[in-house]
């Protein structure tokens, strides 16, 4: 155990020393106050208590959370690109023309969508918005470390004269991500989001309404959400045409008294999503991610994951790579094994409200034996992070004792 530990702590501070990790790393960190406000106003929104829901569909209160919300999450991606672009600048000792790169990136993400912008600025184009962000600070930096910049007479006001410095990088990746796409514009995608979205869709073609198709759905979903795809806007639509069939028989059956037919239809158990900021508070010796453990429970019990996934963070970590993927796969496992020794029965086919919690969910989808699987789920959940917890405390660790001697 010691010596799988060692290996996988090597191989964690080699991804670690990524550059662009760390550049995303810190653009999500930066973000976090926008998608803990986002994730509140969601929460207050989509409280499952039929007296709150009614009281604030009333009073026109649920239009006033909405607007934060989609004034935040809505434009996630546009942030993002900000971030990303700045943390880039700033790492790269370009402080003085981070805020000209951010500012350039948002122009360049919102030329790369072309007319389809609304598509993307939200949840959908994150991955968009690291690459646009990552390519635009590094054109930037090329530039200015090359002196291809408008030099001002020494007299000129400071703030002025920064800006022009700035002028001839920005025209560049204006330029860049316009010729990239007027050329894409010739081609059946259209736009560089839209090839990157297409990419990330591919594989999901191949599958079917199987015990294959679900396992392989459910990990990629994992998966995006990692890279920090909004897994659920892109999946749920291919979920439901693949496995529709045989939700709605279930449904059918259910309603009709009959056995259900059909085991595979799209979704497992997965546990409460909290597991990992139980397995911090539990495990970890960082003040700071304690805190934003304690923040994020609450948002995570009604699936709003966010706060913690940008916080701590878990998306794009390497540290965490390996639990947050093995996640499903267990849920997968544990599901359909307790139905296979006839424990539990198949999901019922039934909808329920996505904030509630998953072990509520799990309870109408399949009885109080979901409910317990889901527990169990959680509870394997909360052990496999807490070596990993460790891990992630020794990677910043050494990453402050390093900055101390700098």
């Amino acid at each position: 155990m010691e010596k799988l530990k060692a290996v996988l702590a090597k191989i964690a501070e080699k991804t670690n020393n990524i550059a662009a990790l760390q550049y995303i790393q810190k653009a999500l960190a930066m973000m976090l106050p926008v998608t803990l406000v986002g994730s509140l106003f969601s929460l207050l929104t989509g409280l499952p208590f039929t007296p709150w829901t009614n009281f604030i569909n009333s009073t026109g209160l649920v239009n006033a959370f909405n607007l934060v919300y989609n004034s935040t999450y809505g434009y996630m991606s546009l942030i993002l690109s900000f971030c990303m672009a700045y943390q880039y600048a700033v790492s790269n000792k370009q402080r003085k023309n981070a805020l000209a790169c951010g500012i350039m990136s948002v122009c360049c993400f919102l030329i790369s969508c072309g007319d389809n912008a609304a598509s993307y600025i939200g949840t959908m184009g994150m991955l968009g918005a690291f690459i646009v962000g990552g390519l635009v600070g590094w054109i930037f930096k090329k530039l200015i470390e090359a002196n291809i910049t408008i030099k001002l007479p020494e007299g000129v006001p400071p703030m002025v004269s920064q800006s022009f410095v700035a002028l001839l990088p920005s025209l560049t990746v204006c330029l860049v991500f316009m010729v990239i796409n007027f050329a894409l514009s010739f081609t059946s995608f259209g736009t560089l989001q839209d090839i990157i979205y297409a990419v990330v869709r591919v594989p999901l073609t191949a599958v079917g309404a199987n015990a294959f198709g679900e396992f392989v759905l459910v990990v990629y979903c994992t998966m995006l959400w990692f890279f920090g795809i909004h897994g659920g806007m892109i999946m749920m639509p291919i979920i439901m045409v693949i496995f529709m069939e045989k939700t709605m028989g279930n449904l059918a059956a259910y309603t009709a008294g009959q056995p259900l037919p059909n085991m595979f239809v799209g979704t497992v158990l997965l546990g409460e999503g909290f597991a990992v900021n139980l397995a911090i508070l539990f495990a970890s010796h960082r003040k700071e991610l304690k805190e934003i453990a304690k923040i994020g429970i609450v948002p995570y019990l009604f699936n709003i994951s966010e706060p913690t996934n940008f916080g701590v963070p878990i998306i794009m970590n390497p540290n965490f790579f390996i639990p947050y993927l093995l996640t499903p796969i267990i849920g997968w496992v544990l599901t359909h094994g307790a139905q296979l020794i006839g424990f539990l029965g198949y999901n019922n086919g039934t909808s329920v409200a996505w904030t509630l919690p998953t072990t509520v969910q799990a309870f109408f989808y399949y009885g109080w034996q979901g409910a317990v699987v889901n527990l169990l789920v959680t509870f394997v959940t909360f052990l496999l992070y807490i070596p990993f917890v460790k891990m992630n405390d020794a990677a910043l660790d050494k990453a402050d004792a390093e900055a101390a001697k700098e």
